[in-house]
């Protein structure tokens, strides 16, 4: 399901604009939810990129989570989803803006489909510690 772009893997969220988000002490971005449950775990540090300047978020916080509530009620979708080999995400927005997750020391991010009709085609994809693998 993921399809392979030289060093970077496409990951099939492109249109897609977050419908909920759920908090835990980590962000959960929940991108689909019919026959198909889409979501994008954050764990670690990530960047957000805007005109230029970049700013750096922990899940952890507050001003995170306010990003996102802005994203989804400004219905911000995303044009370019990508995961290089060695452990980023990389999300280009509607809004002008990215989305950077970097490599870390632990698993940064999780992205995730799980395919209620069809389990076989569930998708799990992990970034961190040097590497992108599912």
């Amino acid at each position: 399901m993921l399809k392979e772009i030289g060093r970077y893997y496409a990951l099939p969220l492109v249109g897609c604009a977050i419908q909920q988000i759920k908090y835990n002490g980590m962000i959960r971005l929940v991108y689909a939810d019919a026959d198909e449950r889409v979501f994008l775990d954050l764990h670690g540090e990530f960047q957000v990129e805007a005109s230029g300047h970049i700013t750096t978020f922990s899940p952890r916080q507050k001003e995170a989570l306010l990003l996102f509530f802005d994203w989804f009620h400004a219905d911000v979708t995303i044009e370019e989803a990508k995961a290089d080999k060695q452990g980023q995400l990389f999300l280009k927005l509607s809004n002008q803006q990215e989305l950077i997750v970097q490599d870390g020391p632990f698993e940064n991010w999780h992205f995730t489909i799980l395919n209620r009709q069809f389990p076989s085609k569930n998708l799990f994809v992990h970034g961190g510690v040097g590497t992108t693998y599912f």
